[in-house]
């Protein structure tokens, strides 16, 4: 492969250039096989147009490929799905494929190769290491993007080749009805979802519905109208939390399933999709409450696989093909093969050494269609774990690969308030497509960044980059969340545990390294490819600063005097840089964990 192949993103399997350019003429011809669908229609069209913009010609649509400057062929033999061939010399360019995601695929490539004197001349060949490549969204802790921004995410994602999306959804959709519920959530409503349904499909993404349906339902039975569907209806002790929770995990019995069954009635016709993911994860408090006689009679795992059989047959009633997180399949491994048949399940981690390769060889073994979900490590924190995120996404990926996956599903969660700042996943995203794609084909993160979201040289993605770096300068790591972030929210009687293993340097040293970004992202002008990046991470960078600040005046007992005052300026930053791309819903809860801090000091 040349060392032109680096600037594309992803990186091809094989790429052969020459140092030739190709450019069309004034009239140069324009094929495209008929049978193509619309939306390969669409993105041939655009980029015809962007190439007569870029050599300032007249391109025109030609009736056959005979004579064709540009020729798109997508129902070539031999080809498996998204693969695709490139051949651009200076007598013209000529796409060929299987179907016609590999054709837009190909047209991507095409585009990041137009350069002033024209389309790098080459030959490439390129397939995808994992059919499958998925991204999910929680828009359920507090923040719901608004549909420009998801529209915009949808755009990005399809650049980067992913070819899944879900919307974490435990109520922030507008089910008729229950507007106690999700009214101040900033819910999606159904028009939401079938614009974005559209135009996932034109970009050759499928949304794939997702709405959990055992556990984290907190937002429903914290109600006294919902609570009789409860475990535990007063509530549990979570030990992870170290708090008394509301009751989240429904009981496994007919009433809860046919209330599950009323929201997919309401929230499934709206998506094209053929599969759903119900969740069904860390349902914490299953045998504690309504079901401890039976779960001691006949064993948690059967009581728990009844209720995901039950939630398999709703789906299969609706015509979808049921997914659903694999963490509780997979604490009885030997009884993996008694889920349904046809369920999709989903091995999740998060944290870098999570035993993928065992997990994959259980489902492999049993045969089973799998997919395999890292996370961008961006909860409970304020810049992302982001050496936990890259190592975890690169085992996930190798697993997924060697261990026979059908693909895999990058997450980003938004636990205990979502503050990290939405420029913070771009990285993640960005390595787990490329690796999803080449694996063997380690990204540039500055030039990858650049050509996916910003187009302004590296400066915004170096920047970004530094920020990310935040985490790492302190040595202490803390399992599933940032030192910074457990210095600034950690309440009182967790004090302790927040500043062990940080000394009074490591603050300083990372103080000054926040410094250094706070200088690399002020040079950023305010109307770059992504106008909002310069003020959601300077806010970042402020609050990231005042867990510093908070652990400092832990660690040396000397009262910080303007503490309160620059977090209550700092949280009014970050009510107005909220609005810049999400919904004012969960704003409110969002901020109130940062108002609860400024009530301690």
């Amino acid at each position: 492969m040349s060392q032109h192949s680096t600037t594309l993103t992803p990186a091809p399997k094989s790429a052969v250039f020459s140092a030739d350019a190709a450019r069309p003429r004034a009239g140069a011809g324009v094929y495209l096989d008929p049978r193509a669908g619309d939306a390969l229609h669409e993105a041939a069209s655009a980029f015809a147009e962007v190439l007569g913009a870029r050599y300032g010609v007249k391109l025109r649509a030609a009736e056959s490929a005979g004579g064709a400057w540009l020729k798109i062929l997508p129902r070539e033999p031999g080809f498996g799905p998204d693969a695709h061939a490139v051949s651009v010399t200076r007598e013209g360019v000529t796409v060929r494929s299987g179907d016609d995601a590999g054709a837009y695929y190909a047209l991507g490539s095409l585009l990041q190769l137009t350069g002033p004197e024209g389309l790098a001349c080459c030959a490439i060949e390129d397939a995808p290491a994992l059919p499958e490549r998925g991204f999910m969204l929680d828009v359920s802790r507090t923040k719901v993007p608004s549909l420009e921004t998801i529209l915009r995410l949808v755009n990005a994602l399809s650049s980067l080749r992913y070819n899944r999306l879900q919307l974490y959804v435990e109520h922030t959709f507008a089910f008729p009805g229950h507007e106690l519920v999700w009214g101040d959530s900033g819910a999606l409503t159904p028009e939401d979802i079938r614009t974005i349904d559209a135009h996932c499909k034109s970009r050759f993404i499928t949304l794939i519905p997702n709405l959990n349906g055992f556990g984290h339902l907190e937002r429903w039975l914290k109600y006294p109208e919902y609570k009789h569907m409860a475990e535990c209806p007063e509530g549990f002790w979570h030990d992870l939390a170290h708090a008394h929770r509301d009751p989240g995990t429904l009981k496994p019995e007919a009433a809860s399933q046919r209330f599950m069954a009323s929201l997919y009635d309401a929230y499934l016709p709206h998506f094209s999709a053929g599969e759903f993911n119900v969740g069904g994860d860390e349902p914490w408090e299953l045998g504690q409450g309504w079901s401890k006689p039976l779960c001691e009679a006949r064993g948690k795992q059967t009581v728990y696989l009844e209720h995901m059989r039950a939630l398999h047959a709703l789906c299969t009633e609706r015509g979808k093909r049921m997914q659903f997180w694999a963490d509780i399949l997979l604490e009885h491994p030997e009884r993996a093969g008694e889920a349904p048949a046809d369920a999709i399940p989903v091995i999740w981690g998060y944290d870098a050494g999570h035993p993928f390769a065992e997990q994959c060889a259980t489902l492999k073994q049993l045969g089973r269609t799998f997919l395999v979900a890292p996370g961008a490590s961006t909860w409970n924190s304020l810049s992302s774990r982001w050496e936990n995120a890259r190592r975890n996404i690169r085992e996930a990926v190798d697993n997924a690969v060697s261990g026979g996956a059908s693909g895999f599903l990058m997450t980003a969660w938004g636990d205990n308030g979502n503050h990290w700042a939405w420029p913070v996943m771009y990285p993640s995203l960005v390595y787990a497509a490329c690796l999803a794609w080449n694996p063997l084909a380690d990204p540039d993160m500055r030039d990858a960044l650049d050509s996916t979201f910003f187009g302004d040289g590296g400066a915004s993605a170096g920047a970004l980059m530094e920020y990310l770096g935040t985490d790492a300068v302190a040595p202490k790591t803390v399992r599933n969340k940032s030192v910074l972030w457990e210095l600034l929210f950690n309440p009182p009687a967790r004090r302790q545990v927040a500043t062990e293993g940080v000394s009074e340097e490591d603050i300083l040293r990372t103080l000054a390294h926040l410094d250094r970004v706070e200088s690399a992202l002020s040079s950023l002008p305010h109307d770059g490819a992504d106008p909002f990046l310069r003020d959601e991470l300077l806010n970042g960078v402020a609050l990231s600063k005042l867990g510093c600040r908070r652990g400092l005046a832990e660690i040396t007992g000397k009262p910080d005097a303007r503490l309160r005052h620059d977090l209550q300026s700092a949280i009014g930053d970050y009510e107005r840089v909220w609005l810049l791309r999400s919904r004012v819903g969960g704003l409110a809860e969002s901020a109130g964990h940062l108002r609860r801090v400024l009530g301690e000091l």
